[in-house]
């Protein structure tokens, strides 16, 4: 008989867990193959297979076909405190990115703005229908945190065993793979709305190690950048276009005004250039410069 089991996305364990099942019933040792979906994603999700859609309490239906060469995302917003539900009986491993480009785990969302649901198989080619929602009441059992549903293969192997024995073995760790990258638009949007609710360290680990060393821009390192800031009451963020983008760099125009503390208005067009750090799968601000 065919299990359908749900699989938690974050365990500790990658990569394939066999188990060995034998029962003194049966005349024959079974050994079932498990297979996990990955830690993250094992390729980039492209632009034109990412659709917008609008999540609410009842369940929107979703289909599409994925396989290891082609990865399918939905985007939607949601605001913090919102709980993420999806409901599947596809075969299929799904990832959840917040609007910071973290992966995460909990279904319970919380930040505020636009999230990346991404839909992919371990491998061949998967056919799918899946219902998305936010705080939707449907399922009697609550829904598990973002999980992926393997297929067992089963091998048969004639033997007689007296009792169940189960012998897990871990394989190689996957190597890490890119990932999505988020919109240098939202980034820029991101970073001043960061600064606006006054994270003042959290924009300034949006700098490159490069800006944030130089010193013309920040003669004594994070104070320069903080006494700036703290003359700003807040940023107006009019346009944001995004000039170039490749997986590792992006040009994005941005068209602002300083609301400063002392009532002064100061309009500024400023060009960001925008390199993607791996280690921590974002994008950093590197150089920028005025129109």
């Amino acid at each position: 008989m065919k299990k359908l089991l749900f699989y938690f996305i974050f365990l500790t364990l990658t990569g394939c867990l066999k188990i060995s099942i034998t029962g003194n019933n049966s005349d024959s040792k079974i050994t079932e193959t498990i297979e996990e979906c990955p830690e993250q994603p094992s390729q980039i999700l492209s632009k034109k297979n990412v659709e917008n859609i609008v999540l609410t309490n009842e369940l929107l239906e979703q289909s599409g076909q994925v396989n290891a060469k082609k990865m399918i995302g939905y985007t939607f917003n949601a605001t913090s405190g919102q709980e993420f539900t999806y409901e599947t009986n596809d075969d299929i491993c799904v990832w959840l990115y917040a609007p910071d480009t973290k992966l995460i785990t909990d279904n319970k969302l919380t930040q505020t703005g636009k999230y990346i649901v991404q839909i992919g198989t371990i491998k061949g080619s998967k056919s799918f229908n899946i219902n998305l929602g936010l705080d939707a009441q449907k399922i009697a059992n609550s829904t598990p945190p973002i999980t992926a549903k393997p297929t067992p293969q089963y091998t048969p192997q004639a033997t007689v065993q007296p009792t169940p024995q189960y012998t897990p073995q871990a394989t190689a760790q996957p190597t890490k793979n890119a990932i999505y990258r988020p919109s240098p638009e939202d980034f820029a949007r991101g970073y001043y709305s960061t600064i606006n609710q006054q994270e003042y360290s959290q924009g300034w680990n949006k700098l490159s190690s490069s800006l944030q060393n130089n010193t013309k821009l920040h003669p004594e390192g994070y104070s320069s950048y903080l006494n700036w800031w703290k003359t700003v009451n807040y940023v107006e963020v009019n346009n944001v276009n995004t000039v170039s983008q490749t997986d590792y760099e992006a040009i994005v125009n941005i068209s602002l005004a300083y609301n400063m503390n002392n009532g002064q208005r100061s309009p500024h067009s400023l060009q960001f250039y925008l390199i993607w750090d791996d280690n921590n799968s974002q994008w950093l601000l590197n150089k920028t410069k005025r129109l």
